[in-house]
């Protein structure tokens, strides 16, 4: 079935279990950690996968410490910036 992502923070759990999150952070210093739960009241045991990308041609994104709790999120810039994540996992 069709799946739209809307450019707010939510999740979608599948029949089968499989967990899909994606959010927009947007702040003038985006690099920092960040929560899972916080973001969209729901959290992995197990994360299989994970973008991050941004309106900036000028912004490079790093996605860091990976985990099924969040994730550390490093930007080249301090810049106004939005950055479009999304994750995948159970």
């Amino acid at each position: 079935f069709p799946v739209t992502i809307h450019f707010a923070n939510g999740y979608s759990r599948m029949p089968n279990g499989l967990l899909m999150q994606w959010g927009l952070i947007q702040a003038n210093t985006i690099t920092g950690a960040q929560t899972f739960s916080t973001m969209t009241g729901a959290a992995f045991t197990n994360i299989f996968s994970m973008t991050a990308t941004s309106n900036s041609t000028a912004a490079l994104i790093g996605i860091t410490a990976l985990s099924a709790t969040g994730f550390t999120l490093v930007s080249n810039t301090t810049a106004n910036v939005a950055v479009y994540w999304t994750a995948i996992g159970k």
